[in-house]
C-alpha cells in the first residue's frame, strides 16, 4: 500500500481539481464554441464534489465519514443565511402587494431624469444599503426598484443592475452594521471602525471613478424613453395607479427595515415584521383579499390576482414592463436553496484536507516585500473567493494564511482586512457559481455575466488596492498591540 498521508501535494491536487473542473464546466465549452455543452453550476459543482471525493479517499487516509462531516460543517455555518432568503422573498411579494415597489417606481419615473439613471441606480442603493449593512437587501429592494424605473425609461438593463451591485456592496462593505464588515474585522483582529477607515482608501476612489462612469453612460448609452409621455410609460403610470393605491403608510416596512437595521436588531425578525405589515398593508390598502395574500406569500405577486382594473396587455415584440411585477413568493429563491448546498458541500470537501490554505501559502512564501505580501494577499484573495464561494470564509481562510506573516513585516492588519473584502465581499457577486452571483442575477432579472463589467466599483477596487501597494499610500504601519487585544475581547 501507498502512502496516504496528507502531504502539501495532495492538497495542491485537490485544489487543482476543484479549479479545473469549474473551468471546463462553466467556460471552455463556451470558449471552444460549444454552448451546449455548458454545464449549470450546480452540475459543475456536483461534479467536482464527486472527483474530490474519490480523489481524496484514494489518495488520503480521510474516510467518507470525515467528508461527509466537513461538507455537512460548511452547509451548517450559512444556514442563518438561508433563512434570510426565505423571508426575502416573502418579503419582495408584500413590498409588492402593498404597493410600496409600484409607488416607488411611480414617482421614480416621475422625478429621475432618464440621463441620470444609472448614476442614481448606483447612489440609491449606496444610502439604503449603509442604513441596512445589507447588500442582498438592498438589491431585493432598492435595487427592484431601480431595475424596474430602468426597463421603463429603456435604460440599458444591464449597466442599470452593473450599477445596483455596485451601489448595494458599497454600503454593505463600509456600513458598521455589516455582517460581512464585522467578520472582516473579527477575522482579521482588528477594531471594527478601523477597518472600515481602511476600505475608505480603496472603495473611495473605486466609487469616484463610478461615478464618472455612470454619468458619461447616462449619454453614451442613454435611456430610449428620455420622452415620458411615450404610450408605454404612460400606460405604465396609468396602470400602477390604476392597481394600486399610493399613500405615505406604505413606507412604513421599509422604515421598519432601515430603522431595524441602525438599531442592530436581528435581521430575521426585523424582516418578518416588514413582510407582515406588507401584507396586512395589501389588505387595507389595496383590493387584494386574504386569500390571494396568501398565495402571494408562496408563489408571488401574479397580475391575474387583479379583477378591479383592466391593466395593460403585452404586445408581441415589445417589452412588457408590467410583467416585471410578477415575483417574489416563499418559492422565489426555493431552487437557488438547493444550487447553493451542492456549492457549499464541494468547499467543505476541499477543507476537509485544509486544501486551499495550504495551497496559497505554499504558492506564496516566496514573498518578502511589503508590495508583494500585500498583492500576494489580493491574489489569494480572488483565488479563495472563487473556490470557496464565501466571502465570511474567504475573510477567515486569508486572515490564516496571511496574518502571521503581515506581522513579521510590520503591516498593519487594517490593510489584510481591507484585503478580504476588496476581493471577498466585492468579487463573489461577479462570479457566477457564488451565491451571491446567483442571488443578484435571479433578483435583479441580469445574468451575472452581463452585469459584471458594468459593477465598475467592484472589480475596480482590486486594481486600486494593488495601486497603493505599489505606491506604499494607506498602508499603515503596524496596528498597536492594544487595539488587537481590544479587538480580541
Amino acid at each position: 500500500m501507498f502512502n496516504k498521508e496528507i502531504t502539501v501535494k495532495k492538497q495542491m491536487m485537490a485544489t487543482l481539481i476543484f479549479i479545473v473542473v469549474i473551468l471546463v464546466g462553466l467556460f471552455v465549452p463556451v470558449l471552444v464554441g460549444k454552448p451546449e455543452y455548458k454545464q449549470s453550476v450546480e452540475s459543475v459543482m456536483f461534479f467536482a464534489a464527486i472527483i474530490m471525493t474519490l480523489y481524496i479517499l484514494a489518495f488520503t487516509n480521510k474516510k467518507w465519514d470525515d467528508i461527509l462531516k466537513a461538507g455537512i460543517k460548511s452547509i451548517q455555518d450559512v444556514v442563518p443565511g438561508f433563512l434570510i432568503l426565505l423571508v426575502i422573498g416573502p418579503l419582495i411579494a408584500g413590498f409588492i402587494m402593498s404597493g410600496l415597489i409600484p409607488m416607488l417606481i411611480y414617482y421614480g419615473i416621475k422625478l429621475i431624469h432618464p440621463r441620470l439613471i444609472y448614476l442614481m441606480a448606483l447612489i440609491l442603493p449606496v444610502i439604503f444599503s449603509i442604513f441596512t449593512g445589507m447588500s442582498w437587501g438592498s438589491g431585493a429592494t432598492i435595487g427592484i426598484v431601480m431595475m424596474g424605473v430602468g426597463t421603463a425609461l429603456g435604460a440599458n438593463p444591464a449597466i442599470v443592475a452593473g450599477a445596483v451591485v455596485s451601489g448595494a456592496y458599497f454600503g454593505d462593505k463600509l456600513s458598521p452594521i455589516s455582517a460581512a464588515t464585522n467578520i472582516a474585522a473579527m477575522a482579521c483582529k482588528v477594531d471594527l471602525y478601523d477597518h472600515v477607515g481602511s476600505m475608505v482608501w480603496t472603495t473611495g476612489p473605486a466609487t469616484l471613478i463610478s461615478i464618472v462612469i455612470y454619468t458619461i453612460c447616462g449619454f453614451i448609452f442613454p435611456a430610449t424613453n428620455t420622452n415620458l409621455n411615450t404610450p408605454e410609460v404612460v400606460a405604465l403610470l396609468q396602470d400602477l395607479s390604476g392597481i394600486f393605491n399610493f399613500n405615505v403608510f406604505l413606507l412604513i416596512p421599509l422604515v421598519i427595515v432601515l430603522f431595524g437595521s441602525l438599531w442592530k436588531k436581528p435581521a430575521i425578525p426585523v424582516l418578518i415584521v416588514a413582510t407582515i405589515i406588507s401584507f396586512l398593508n395589501a389588505i387595507i390598502f389595496q383590493n387584494f383579499s386574504f386569500a390571494q395574500v396568501l398565495t402571494g406569500f408562496n408563489s408571488g405577486f401574479k397580475l391575474n390576482m387583479v379583477n378591479w382594473y383592466s391593466y395593460s396587455q403585452p404586445v408581441d415584440g415589445e417589452v412588457y414592463i408590467l410583467g416585471y411585477f410578477e415575483r417574489g413568493g416563499f418559492w422565489n429563491f426555493g431552487s437557488l436553496l438547493a444550487i447553493l448546498v451542492i456549492i457549499l458541500f464541494a468547499v467543505g470537501i476541499l477543507k476537509s484536507i485544509n486544501a486551499m490554505t495550504v495551497t496559497a501559502a505554499t504558492i506564496f512564501k516566496k514573498c518578502k516585500s511589503r508590495a508583494s505580501i500585500i498583492i500576494a494577499s489580493i491574489i489569494t484573495g480572488f483565488v479563495l473567493i472563487a473556490t470557496t464561494a464565501n466571502g465570511g470564509a474567504c475573510s477567515f481562510l486569508l486572515a490564516e494564511i496571511w496574518g502571521k506573516k503581515y506581522d513579521e513585516y510590520n503591516i498593519d492588519r487594517r490593510v489584510l482586512s481591507r484585503t478580504s473584502e476588496d476581493t471577498g465581499t466585492l468579487l463573489e457577486v461577479l462570479m457566477p457559481w457564488t451565491p451571491a452571483g446567483i442571488f443578484f442575477a435571479t433578483t435583479l432579472g441580469v445574468s451575472t455575466a452581463d452585469y459584471a463589467i458594468w459593477a465598475v466599483m467592484n472589480w475596480i477596487t482590486p486594481f486600486v488596492a494593488i495601486t497603493l501597494a505599489i505606491t506604499g499610500i494607506g498602508t499603515y504601519k503596524h496596528l498597536s498591540a492594544k487595539k488587537i487585544e481590544n479587538a480580541e475581547v
